[in-house]
Formats: structure tokens, sequence, C-alpha cells
């Protein structure tokens, strides 16, 4: 097939020809054209490492069920992300894979080391009208502060972002929701990439974050798209939709610089409490996003595992403060190609101060912490002290 057929699939007269003069001026080359099109390449099977006593790795993909000889394309992708997230509350971790033009896949963890991928059951595999999307980010949250939990999927130019939702602990059935929520249209005009749920505004809902930049200046050429995209930014309403789109007026410029983004993470860079932004870009400089809330309640938590593992990951911490609570999970991966800082931080904007925090450890251990100050950042050992950091 010859570059321009490549390049006009399942266009029109019209596209053919401006195509074809791009090509001829050599404005658009086929590298240009076809860079990042994962069909041209062979999609390959994810691979899970075991930690041996702490000094070193092995490879348990076979033993785990990841990977099958005997039926070797099965759980092949173009994998871009993974999520790691209690998503049945068993109490074992769960790995999500957001795969680009193939089913992601959901799996959970039967408690004996093995995997068992149920993407296609609970609804998490492919859009609503039953198509693979880009899949290139991934996160995971309690967004509403009850036991609806989100899985979300950031996909190509003019595709939705996936936000599967489960609406209640006992179906675990999600159903891809960004219509329903608010998320679908804001992100259409832009490649996602990197994303996270925070609470930027710390006022108690988790709110959600997306980095836009297209594939390739040649791909985004000959589409009549803008290489360098702005970022979304959507606020957590606690209404309906629950997202509601941020616009500079509310947050400034600064945020909705175009660039080229790939990974995004968040931490509290300064120290303040409220969380800050970094955001990757292709070929270009980082660029950090500070934070500056001119007023905020928050309590910021940091857990040290002992029976667990040191970094606490798959720590669940419940807040409670007056009728609310609020439910965060020490986890790793997510994003894409980022690793956001493990402190859990909790926004309390009008809420009373806090009157508790129940932490369930991967271990199985229950802890209560009590009292918590507003606006204070705590270290937790497991089964241990409870310290409150210098500021």
């Amino acid at each position: 097939m010859g570059t321009l057929e490549y390049l006009a699939q399942g266009r029109g007269d019209a596209e053919k020809k401006r195509l074809q003069s791009l090509l001829e001026t050599k404005k658009l080359d086929f590298a240009d054209g076809t860079s990042n099109v994962p069909s041209l390449f062979k999609p390959a099977h994810c691979q899970l490492y075991q930690n041996i006593d702490g000094t070193r790795f092995e490879d348990v993909s076979t033993r785990s069920g990841i990977y099958n000889p005997e039926v070797p394309d099965k759980l092949r992708a173009y994998g871009m992300a993974v999520g790691v997230f209690d998503c049945n509350e068993d109490g074992w971790p769960d790995i999500s894979v957001a795969s680009d033009q193939k089913e992601d896949f959901l799996l959970l963890n039967q408690g004996d080391g093995t995997f068992k991928d149920q993407a296609g059951e609970y609804g998490t595999a492919l859009s609503n009208s039953g198509q693979s999307r880009a899949g290139m980010g991934m996160a995971w949250a309690y967004f509403a502060n009850d036991e609806r939990l989100a899985m979300v999927v950031s996909n190509y130019i003019g595709q939705d972002v996936g936000f599967y939702l489960r609406p209640k602990k006992e179906s675990l059935v999600f159903i891809d929701a960004a219509s329903m929520v608010g998320v679908g249209g804001p992100t259409r005009d832009i490649v996602m990439w990197g994303l996270f749920f925070f609470d930027f505004d710390l006022d108690g809902l988790q709110d959600l974050f997306i980095a836009g930049g297209h594939v390739a200046r040649g791909r985004a050429k000959y589409s009549d798209q803008e290489y360098e995209q702005s970022s979304v930014l959507l606020w957590n309403s606690g209404d309906h939709p629950e997202f509601i789109q941020v616009n500079s007026t509310n947050v400034g410029n600064d945020l909705f610089v175009k660039m080229v983004a790939r990974g995004a993470a968040y931490a509290d860079i300064d120290g303040d409490g409220d969380l800050d932004i970094l955001v990757a870009s292709n070929g270009g400089a980082a660029r950090l996003f500070r934070n500056d809330l001119p007023t905020s309640k928050y309590v910021r938590m940091t857990l040290v595992g002992s029976s667990s593992n040191r970094s606490a990951l798959g720590a669940r911490v419940t807040l409670f403060a007056g009728q609310r609570k609020q439910i965060r999970e020490v986890s790793s991966g997510g994003s894409y190609c980022s690793q956001s800082e493990l402190t859990v931080t909790f926004g309390l904007g009008a809420m009373p101060p806090p009157e508790r925090a129940v932490i369930q450890w991967p271990s199985g251990t229950v802890q209560e912490i009590k009292p918590i100050d507003v606006n204070r950042s705590y270290t937790i050992i497991e089964s241990g002290s409870v310290t409150e950091d210098e500021k």
C-alpha cells in the first residue's frame, strides 16, 4: 500500500487531494502520518514480577495467569497504563490495564497468587457501543464519597473519556457513564494522556485532571488538529452532572497553556496543604503548576507499613467528619508513565473538624486514628506511632 493510500483510508476525495498536496510539497511525510499507529505493531502480553526477599524479582507472569503460553494470543495488548486498586473490596489489589485500540483488562486478584481477566463481565473492556478506544491513561477513585467507584480511562481525540462507574458495591458491574456525569464533551477536543483524581480546591470532593497533546505533529497536521493542546480540569460539583469544566477565570491562564503533554502527577510540592500538578511534555520541558488556594482546610496522612509493605500500597483510609466520610486508597501506577505522591490528602471544605480516621492495612490490620486536627500532616506507622509532621 502506498503512502497516500495508507493515509487516506476511509477519507473522501477532497481529503485525499489535500493529503496528496501535503505530500507533494513535503509538508507531510509517511513517518509523520503513520507514527504511533498501534495496528502497525504486534501487541505484547503483560508481565508480572514478584519481589523476592527485597533483593531480586522473579517473572511470575505464567504462574499468575497473566500469560498463558498455551494460548499466546490471550491477554495481548498495546498496554499504555496500569492501575492497581482493590476494586471489589476483598482486601486483594486488582490490576487494570488500558490498551490502545484493543480491549482493556480488569485482572481480579484471586487471593492465591493468580489473576483472572473479568473486564468483559464487569463492563470495563469496551465502550458502551462495544468499541475499543485509545486507552492512554487510567485512574480510580471513590469520587462521590460513597460506595460509587469510578475507573477512568483517557482516550483519543473525538472519543469520550471512559468513565466506568460502579453504582453500588454489591453489583460489581460498571457502566460507562461519561455523558451522565459531565466528563464526555469537555474531553473530545484533545488527545488525552495522564489523568488523575485529586481534590484541587479542598472542598472534600475529588476533581479530575486530564493532560492533552497530540501523538505526532504530522498526525495533527493532516487531521487539521493542533499538535500542542490544552489540558482539562473538571470540578466535582457533588451534584448532577457531577463534573463541570473549569476555565481560566477560575484558576488562571497558566494551567491551560498548550503543550504536548504526556505524563501527569500531583503532590503538595510547597508544603502548604493543597495539591500541585506536574505535567511532562513530549520533546519539551516539564511544567510545574503551583496551586495557591487563598484559604483551605485539609488533613494529610503519610502511611508507613510494618506488617504490610513499607509504602502502604493498598491501604485504605476512611476519614469521618460529621455525617460525611471520605475514602482514599494508597495506590501505585495509574495516570500515564507517572506516579503521584503516596501521601493521602483530605479536603474538608465546609465540613466540621474530623472526628477519626480508620485505616485498613493490606495485612488485615484495622487501625483507628483520633483525635485529628485540621490543617495538619501526619505520619502513621502501622499498629504504631502517629506523629505530626513539622511544617
